[in-house]
């Protein structure tokens, strides 16, 4: 699961902790919490509540063509 954190870092994803939906920005992650940088700011998750960690969708325009950050 490290190895699998690891290539998420600085990368946009979803996590599902406990009925809640985080997106953002993946800083770190160690075995006691998550860091995100989110919209809304910096968000820390403890590692024993999150249920899911996924790659976020690249977001697309209203012409399909896949949204630039």
């Amino acid at each position: 699961m490290a190895n699998i954190l690891k290539e998420l870092e600085r990368k946009n994803v979803i996590v599902y902790s406990m009925g809640v939906t985080y997106k953002g920005i993946l800083i770190e992650a160690n075995e006691t919490e998550v860091y995100l940088r989110t919209q809304n700011g910096w968000v820390t998750i403890p590692m024993d509540r999150i249920a899911k960690i996924a790659p976020a969708p690249e977001e697309k325009d209203f012409t399909g063509r896949t949204r630039k950050k």
